[in-house]
């Protein structure tokens, strides 16, 4: 990979739960997170940023200082590298993901 490609991934299965941590010396962006649902997703801070819930995040609800309204449509500007990523918790039935740019 290198700077400027684009990255994402989503959930393997319903449910499933993935971190997403580059790798040492990258960085990326996210530009998007994703969602299947209106259910429960969250995404938790590791390393640097390490939180029970960086994000608790229901699409088309702006119930809740944590929430995003229709997070699936939302363009965000968040950054993560090898010291400071995500995991993705996802709810039962739903699918959650990413997508971003390598920024180094």
């Amino acid at each position: 990979m290198a700077v400027g490609d684009v990255v994402s991934q989503v959930s393997s299965s319903a449910g499933a739960n993935f971190t997403f941590q580059p790798a040492s010396g990258v960085q990326v962006c996210i530009t998007q997170f994703i969602t299947s649902s209106a259910y429960n997703d969250m995404i938790q801070g590791r390393g640097n940023i390490n939180t029970t819930n960086a994000l608790q995040i229901t699409q088309g609800s702006s119930s809740g200082n944590q929430h995003i309204a229709n997070w699936s449509a939302v363009s965000h500007k968040f950054f993560v590298d090898n010291s400071s990523y995500l995991y993705f918790d996802g709810y039962s039935g739903s699918y959650a993901g990413f997508s971003g740019i390598q920024t180094a």
